[in-house]
């Protein structure tokens, strides 16, 4: 199962990928919202790991693009902000799950286990 994760801060898409990757996923990375629509373009990810603020195209934005094109592919979304209302955002432009950072790794891979069913 393929994973893309993206997010601007490179030690946090590190993290998310020694975490998935060490659980089985193949992990490829983008740092930004473009380069996130880029790589899912040419190669269909069976799942998003995405940062909710971003410079550029934001979380949302991205969200909305990729539940436009790639309805069938979940996205977990990842954010620092502390106003747990984004939980409910999430849902309302298509996310399948909300994980507040500072996340707990075993979380995090029983999700992406989770929603895969692997």
């Amino acid at each position: 199962m393929r994973v893309l994760v993206v997010d601007d801060e490179p030690a946090v898409r590190g993290l998310v990928r020694r975490v998935l990757a060490g659980g089985g996923f193949e992990v490829v990375e983008a740092a930004d919202g473009q380069e996130a629509l880029r790589v899912a373009q040419q190669d269909v990810p069976d799942l998003v790991v995405l940062d909710w603020q971003m410079p550029g195209l934001s979380g949302p934005e991205v969200l909305t693009e990729l539940a436009r094109h790639y309805p069938e592919v979940p996205v977990i979304l990842l954010t620092a902000a502390l106003d747990r209302r984004h939980g409910g955002l999430a849902g309302i432009f298509g996310a399948a799950e909300f994980i507040q950072k500072p996340f707990r790794p075993d979380a995090l891979l029983a999700t992406a286990r989770r929603l895969l069913g692997a």
